[in-house]
């Protein structure tokens, strides 16, 4: 699986359509050997004001050396998951708004409470596998001086 930062689900298919070259490193073998290899329709619930439920094309690559086939998802695009990070964050910033009451978020996201839960419990999944990809683009934006060096210590250590 492959995470691309710049696409959102919103320009996703456009984009993904207009690129000419595949310019991904494969994940397990970390050449440039990727040529597309088709697409797969996947259904995604994303927060927008409201629900909204869409379906994607989502492309997939094959690297030319070690024959592994990959898909190519948007940053907004929870892996193994049907929604998307917008919507995990704005139960999150519910809960917080109300002190941890479920009942509050349920009402407002007009869902059921057990997902709520499910999603509180599912979140330190989705939390790990971002994690890698986040570290490595604050490090990123360290090295082309956007943030300083104590800004990255502040975002990762939560420090003042």
């Amino acid at each position: 699986m492959i995470i691309d930062w710049t696409l959102h689900s919103f320009h996703y298919e456009r984009a993904v359509k207009s690129q000419k070259k595949i310019f991904y490193k494969c994940p397990i073998c970390k050449r440039n050997n990727l040529a597309r290899h088709g697409y797969y329709k996947r259904n995604i619930v994303r927060w927008q004001g409201t629900l909204e439920e869409v379906q994607l094309k989502i492309l997939r690559v094959r690297c030319l050396a070690c024959k592994v086939t990959h898909a190519v998802l948007p940053k907004d695009v929870a892996p193994y998951r049907i929604y998307s990070i917008s919507f995990y964050l704005k139960i999150l910033r519910l809960l917080f708004q109300f002190k941890g009451k479920v009942s509050c978020c349920q009402r407002i996201l007009k869902i059921y409470h057990n997902f709520v839960y499910r999603t509180l419990h599912g979140i330190h999944l989705i939390l790990y596998i971002f994690r890698k990809q986040w570290i490595s683009w604050l490090y990123y934006l360290q090295s082309t001086k956007i943030i300083t060096r104590k800004k990255v210590r502040q975002i990762l250590f939560y420090t003042t």
